[in-house]
């Protein structure tokens, strides 16, 4: 009877262990996560913007925790403005405290934007490089050997293309060519009897790749199964093929993007 119960208790014994071990899996794989990706304030130290031309979120501000203000905002020299443009205080998502700080250069030049960040007796101060300058990271861009239009930070493209080219860019000193996607529109995955759409689709491609135009433009087409007379047909008369090139700005290090867009005119099929 002793030996029963002994083996009684052992087994016991080996139950809790297994239970507490099982238990612990779920905060160990947390911990885990949380120390693989962590959820840290996003302030940058520098940032590249044109000269005379108005950005309105040039310097965005993510903070982990909520309620913090921003105030002192100043700008080093007079030939740049600065404002303020955006605050969101949340409870809710990895960044509760976020702010947009809105540039504009009257000239070329570099500059220092200061402010603080003020969460009760807290306070922060902060500053962040501004390079304001002209010359643009990209010295020329072409799809099957005929130049696209370039300007800065726009959405460039055109018609009268060849529906396949390759697509070649070259650019300026100091700046460093990333990654090139092509983004098409595609007939969307997503089934449903009411309505339908067309979705996009990025790939990644080589400089110099050929390629071939998107002919499928965007649709959204509900078919009014509520009340047939509410029934909606939006087509466009053209598909467009995106080609974002994605670079390193030599000024302030960050990663930004431009858009070239060549279109082609095309027909719904019924």
């Amino acid at each position: 009877m002793k030996n029963k119960m002994n083996f009684i208790k052992k087994g016991m014994a080996l139950l809790l262990a297994i239970a507490f071990t099982v238990a612990l899996i779920p905060t160990m794989s947390l911990r885990a996560n949380a120390a693989s990706d962590p959820v840290e304030d996003k302030i940058p130290k520098a940032v590249r913007i044109y000269p005379r031309s108005v950005d309105n979120s040039a310097i965005s501000i993510s903070l982990v925790d909520e309620g913090y203000k921003l105030t002192g905002l100043k700008s080093s020299d007079k030939n740049l403005k600065v404002y303020n443009t955006y605050t969101e205080s949340s409870k809710y998502g990895d960044y509760k405290s976020e702010f947009k700080i809105g540039c504009y250069a009257l000239k070329a030049g570099k500059y220092k934007v200061s402010f603080t960040l003020v969460k009760g007796k807290k306070k922060t101060s902060k500053s962040v490089t501004v390079f304001a300058k002209d010359d643009g990271p990209i010295k020329s861009v072409k799809f099957a050997g005929k130049r696209l239009d370039i300007r800065d930070e726009a959405h460039m493209g055109g018609f009268g293309y060849p529906d396949t080219g390759a697509f070649k860019v070259v650019m300026n000193k100091g700046y460093k060519l990333t990654k090139i996607e092509v983004q098409k529109h595609v007939k969307s995955s997503y089934n449903n009897e009411d309505y339908e759409f067309t979705d996009s689709e990025n790939t990644v491609i080589s400089n110099g790749a050929t390629v071939s135009l998107c002919d499928l433009a965007y649709r959204y087409f509900n078919k009014g199964t509520y009340d047939p007379e509410d029934a909606e047909d939006t087509q466009y008369m053209c598909a467009d093929t995106a080609f974002i090139v994605s670079y390193i700005d030599k000024y302030s290090k960050e990663e930004r993007r431009t858009y070239y867009y060549v279109y082609k005119l095309v027909n719904w099929e019924h």
